[in-house]
């Protein structure tokens, strides 16, 4: 008995001497939660770091006086404040740094939230965070994207948004969610309408075709989608309406129990356009998606973590003039494990699955057009690190699977006049071999200096193990067989940095080559019946070279701006056997053919100003491209200019996007078998978003306000429809 009570009393002393500080750190100007700051007092072992939501808890000895906890993160100011303040306050703010601070360790930092597109070679990296795009507005990603300089995005009547990198095609860029590959096996392509931005982390985009990691395929650049893995809430709704009878709600679960983290996003959107001179309601457009997605993190190790993914997405598409029809559906699942396989250390293994399948119909006057498009891809990435004081070599496998069954029925007037109907199973392996050197400049203000190589071989196989039918005049041109590609490329790069107290420079220049494989719609195009049988499309490769620097200053004058930004990129692209797509007037069909060599010169460049500790962020963009044959690449500008400017204060957030988009040229083919150029006219405009979110207790609101193309421009219409219209939406939601 007098055991027991010696050991109560001595708990409830030890229980006595401890002090717990706790509050929420936030960012001095938009007042959104900081994640991952240390909290620490220095020279001791007393420390944690803040989760999602900004909050910290931090036990100390009650006995312990006159210290002072320092707060520190990477993009922030460091702050100490004093142990007997934060007994009352609450919240803690930081101001942000021009010039992030040097790599830090970050106690608890997910393994999975490190920038993947890093471990590639050194080339033109943009990251883009999600307190840029967070609950300011942007319907998906492909509205999102658009307001980069270097980035373009070409909408269809369907709402389906493709882009391009640096005046490249749509079927030049890797869209990747979390590392799973979502191009389609069959034209290489991906809808950016599909992805909600409600649940992400960052957007990682590689700009450039020197990329080895990925796959031959960025023949123009990466874009990796990154979701969230925490929370900062238990559950959040918002709903979106606006110009287009839109009508767009989220709803989000979030719920972590020990080290998992479980998430799970349904998005249910719909919209409605009319055409100009539609009589009634019947002639319009009405587009509908239905997306779910769940997500599980589990941190199981040191350095290790297990992350599945399952995404469905639907679309319904019905254009009531023309009377037709699209429905699309993806289902996606996939398993990503980082960490060690027994005594192997520091493995990336990625294994998806993904279906898709398509049905469009189209009844136009006298012609009727029933398509299908059912594909379904398998995806197994691996890939280790070996590492030592003086490089880092990653080895990596990659296989891509997937089987495609296409089939296209054309009738006018109740006659057939095209039928192509095939399955094709397609094989691809891939071997990456990339060599990173460690080698340190020296204590001045060249820190680091890197030469890096990067070797990949890629094995392609096409079968044809359906039977390929076609109407007679369509299968004298046919290019569909079974092929067996090879290449083989070897990557240079060089990157530099330097770092002093208030300037930081980083610089890079990379060199290589590529090849890049048909698609399986690129093998069906077949040629105008008047010009004759068409040749099997040959894979087109392309020579690229590339250098740029970043320059970050921090003004020590406190009465001056507080630092500035810049970088500016220089590249050239020359194409051999580059593939041209083309159109013809009465044929609802995208022709290709190769032509001998094309090249793509340009020059991208963007400059940051900072004023009043970051409550102001004035951000010039500018690309500058020029194009040798603009037929291979329709439709592109070749000069964009952009002009944001950002305001965050007391919860606030207004941006303003000036953009400057030159004209658009492309080509179709006539019958006689010349090219007529079409031509888009230059475009100048401007959107606003208005956010301003509201703490409640332990929940939030948040509402947004943003108007599109809010100047007076002159009515543009395509196809019956207007583009460049004046739009606006509001959104509101909360969170729990």
């Amino acid at each position: 008995m007098k055991k027991l009570i010696l050991i109560c009393l001595l708990a409830s002393t030890v229980t006595a001497a401890q002090v717990q500080l706790s509050g929420v750190v936030l960012d001095a100007n938009s007042h959104r939660e900081v994640n991952g700051v240390n909290v620490y007092i220095e020279q001791s072992s007393y420390g944690t770091v803040t989760d999602k939501s900004g909050a910290f808890q931090l036990d100390l000895p009650d006995d312990l006086k006159g210290v002072e906890i320092t707060f520190r993160h990477i993009s922030y100011e460091i702050q100490k404040i004093h142990i007997d303040s934060l007994r009352t306050d609450t919240y803690v703010y930081l101001v942000p740094r021009v010039i992030p601070l040097p790599d830090i360790e970050v106690y608890g930092q997910n393994t999975m939230n490190k920038i993947d597109v890093k471990r590639d070679i050194p080339q033109s990296i943009k990251i883009v965070d999600a307190t840029t795009f967070e609950l300011r507005g942007f319907a998906d990603a492909g509205d999102l994207l658009k307001t980069q300089a270097a980035i373009q995005v070409q909408e269809e009547m369907s709402g389906k948004k493709t882009l391009s990198v640096r005046g490249g095609n749509a079927d030049d860029v890797v869209m990747l969610y979390n590392g799973v590959r979502m191009n389609s096996p069959f034209d290489n392509v991906f809808d950016f309408s599909l992805v909600d931005l409600d649940n992400l982390e960052r957007f990682e985009i590689i700009k450039g075709s020197n990329t080895s990691l990925y796959g031959p395929e960025a023949f123009s650049g990466v874009i990796n989608v990154v979701p969230q893995i925490e929370r900062d809430y238990t559950l959040r709704v918002h709903y979106r309406l606006g110009t287009y009878n839109t009508e767009h709600i989220n709803n989000q679960l979030y719920t972590p129990v020990g080290r998992q983290h479980f998430s799970y996003s349904f998005t249910d959107a719909s919209q409605r356009r009319r055409f100009i001179d539609a009589a009634s309601d019947a002639e319009s457009i009405t587009n509908n998606q239905r997306h779910h997605s769940a997500n599980l993190y589990a941190n199981i190790g040191k350095d290790a973590a297990l992350n599945c993914m399952y995404t469905h997405a639907h679309l319904d598409y019905a254009n009531g003039r023309d009377q037709e029809s699209v429905g699309q559906t993806n289902n996606i699942g996939s398993v990503k494990y980082i960490g060690a396989l027994g005594p192997v250390q520091h493995v990336h293994f990625l294994a998806a699955y993904k279906e898709y399948d398509e049905q469009q119909s189209l009844n136009y006057f006298d012609t009727s057009m029933q398509r299908r498009i059912d594909d379904q891809a398998f995806q197994c990435d691996v890939d280790k690190t070996f590492k030592s004081e003086l490089f880092e070599f990653l080895l990596g496998y990659n296989l891509k699977s997937a089987h495609v069954d296409f089939a296209d029925d054309r009738t006018t007037s109740q006659m057939p006049v095209f039928n192509q109907q095939a399955e094709i199973n397609r094989l691809h392996h891939g071997m990456v071999g990339i060599l990173k050197t460690k080698a340190a400049a020296g204590q001045g203000f060249l820190q680091n200096f890197h030469v890096d190589l990067s070797l990949r071989h890629d094995n392609l196989n096409d079968t044809v193990s359906g039977q390929l039918e076609s109407s007679e005049t369509i299968a004298e041109g046919a290019n569909l067989h079974d092929n067996q590609w090879r290449a083989t490329h070897l990557k240079f790069s060089t990157f530099a940095d330097g770092y002093r107290q208030n300037m930081a420079v980083k610089a890079f220049m990379n060199f290589g080559s590529n090849t890049k494989f048909p698609t399986i719609v690129q093998q069906l195009s077949v040629p105008l019946n008047d010009l004759g049988p068409g040749a099997p499309l040959r894979p087109e490769q392309v020579t690229s070279y590339e250098g740029g620097v970043e320059i970050f200053r921090e003004s020590q004058d406190p009465n001056a701006i507080d630092g500035w930004h810049a970088e500016a990129v220089f590249f050239r692209n020359y194409y051999t056997d580059k593939f041209r797509p083309f159109s013809s007037p009465g044929i609802p069909v995208v022709f290709y053919d190769n032509i001998p060599t094309a090249e793509i010169f340009g020059v991208e460049a963007s400059f940051n100003v900072y004023i009043f500790k970051k409550k102001i962020d004035m951000h010039a963009g500018l690309a500058k491209y020029q194009i040798s044959e603009k037929s291979a690449f329709p439709f592109k500008s070749d000069y964009k200019q952009t002009l944001d400017v950002t305001l965050n204060h007391a919860g606030f957030s207004v941006l303003f996007h000036w953009f400057h988009e030159s004209e658009q040229v492309g080509w179709i083919r006539t019958f006689d078998g010349d090219f007529a150029e079409i031509t888009l006219q230059p475009f100048i405009n401007l959107d606003i978003h208005i956010s301003r979110s509201f703490r409640l207790n332990s929940g939030k609101i948040f509402v947004n306000v943003s108007g599109r193309n809010v100047l007076k421009s002159e009515e543009t219409v395509l196809q019956g429809l207007a583009i460049r219209d004046r739009r606006a939406f509001l959104t509101i939601g909360a969170q729990i």
